[in-house]
Order: structure tokens, then sequence, then C-alpha cells
């Protein structure tokens, strides 16, 4: 049986939500500021009525987070995201509640950028490049990295040398904790861990940093 389609998945088969710009969410925080309103705003205004929620400066903030998630959305056409939806709310593995967990991550992040991320990742899933359980995952250790650690992470795959040496220890010893590098066997001369490249480094390089990172 088809289960009943989340908030967000609402939002993401919008077709309001294909109206949004890298520009506009400043546009719409400015305008809040301005005016202390977000309902008349299409995209999200069912989002804001149907939390029934009095606006102030950290509900404006979370709705630019919202809105810098359906961006990276643009490229996936609404009748395609609509017939994926359907297809992974037929499946008893996924739930509805996978819409409800990407609002708390979006909500508790402090890190535009994490929002921007959790969106390409989500497109991911839209396009089946990973599977639900694979996002998931990912976000959770989204959750815990530190934003310039995991930026390092594309640096480290440009220069896997890096891995095996006693450079930026702290910054490897915090992604491998998150779960973005694994422990090689064996140590250096110094008795200190060899870092390497795991599943889950590998996605978000591949998927994520290479296009999110310009040098």
């Amino acid at each position: 049986m088809t289960q009943k389609k989340s908030l967000l998945d609402k939002a993401v088969i919008s077709q309001e939500s294909t109206k949004i710009t890298e520009n506009i969410t400043e546009i719409i925080i400015d305008s809040f500021l301005e005016n202390g309103t977000l309902k008349d705003i299409p995209v999200i205004g069912s989002l804001v009525s149907s939390y029934k929620i009095a606006m102030g400066i950290k509900e404006g903030f979370f709705f630019k987070k919202v809105l810098k998630f359906l961006f990276e959305l643009k490229d996936i056409p609404i009748e395609k995201r609509e017939k994926l939806l359907d297809k992974m709310n037929a499946d008893e593995k996924y739930s509805s509640k996978l819409g409800e967990k990407i609002m708390l991550y979006l909500d508790k992040t402090e890190e535009y950028d994490k929002a921007s991320i959790i969106g390409k990742l989500y497109s991911c899933v839209l396009k089946e490049k990973i599977d639900r359980e694979t996002f998931e995952r990912l976000c959770f250790m989204l959750d815990k990295v530190f934003i310039d650690d995991l930026i390092f992470l594309k640096r480290l795959h440009e220069n896997e040398e890096d891995l095996k040496s006693d450079k930026y220890m702290l910054e490897k010893s915090n992604l491998s904790t998150v779960g973005f590098l694994g422990i090689s066997e064996g140590f250096n001369y110094q008795f200190r861990n060899f870092y390497k490249f795991n599943e889950f480094g590998k996605l978000m390089v591949e998927l994520v940093l290479n296009d999110f990172i310009k040098d």
C-alpha cells in the first residue's frame, strides 16, 4: 500500500520548488527580516501553515535551509521526482518518516552548506545513485562532522599520500571518528595510525564535494 507523502515530499514535487534560484534564499530572508512574514511565499507557505508556528528569526533561517535543500534538486524534473517518490513510498523498506528525518537534520544543522549537501545527497537518492539507507548513513555522518574537515576530505582524495603522512592528523582523526575515513593496517614510524578512504568517504567526494567545492 502506498505510504502517505510527508510534508517534505510534497515540497519536493511542488512546481514552486522549481522556481528557487541560487540567490532567492537571501532575498527571502531579507524580506522576512523586514516584514516578519514568510507565509505569503508560495514555495514555503504550505510548510509554514502546516507547522502552524509563530515565525521568528530562528524559523526564518530554518526555511532558508529548506530552500537550500530544495535548490539542489533543480535538475530533476517534477514528473520524475513524483515517480521516484511514489516508487520509494510503495517500498515497505521506505517510510514517509524519511522526510521528517530530513527536516530534523535541516533544523539541527547550523550550516547552510550542510543543508545544500543534504539536498545533493537526496537528489542522488531520486536519481537512484544511492539507496535510502546509504543516504541516511551519510546524513548521520554529515551531522557529526566539522564542515571544514569535510571540505578537507576532497583535498585528501586528491592527495592520498597525505593519508600516510604525519600531516593533518587532527583532520584525519576527526574524519575517521565520524566515519568518512578508515584505519589502515600498520602504523608509521611514530606509532600513529595510517588512514584510508572507505566507501562513505569516496561517495561523499564523488557525489557531492567534487561539484560542491570548486578549485
